[in-house]
């Protein structure tokens, strides 16, 4: 809710794996993601910033992480 939030970013790893890596390019408008890039039978945690307009584009700390099991 707050007037200069520009979008989000989301983030994954393989659960318990080193760094979360950036899934989306730019900002994403609405808190809606599709992960198309997940694999079937593999567990990741997702983590979301938010972005401001500012000109430094300041990003927020990571939420907290949301693990899921991806099944097709």
């Amino acid at each position: 809710a707050e007037p200069d939030l520009l979008g989000y970013y989301v983030y994954r790893r393989e659960a318990g794996q080193g760094e979360y890596e950036r899934l989306n390019a730019s900002p994403l408008g609405a808190p809606i993601y599709v992960d198309r890039t997940a694999t079937s039978g593999r567990s990741y945690e997702y983590v979301v910033t938010a972005v401001d307009r500012s000109p430094q584009t300041n990003e927020s700390a990571f939420s907290e992480s949301v693990p899921v099991v991806y099944v097709r």
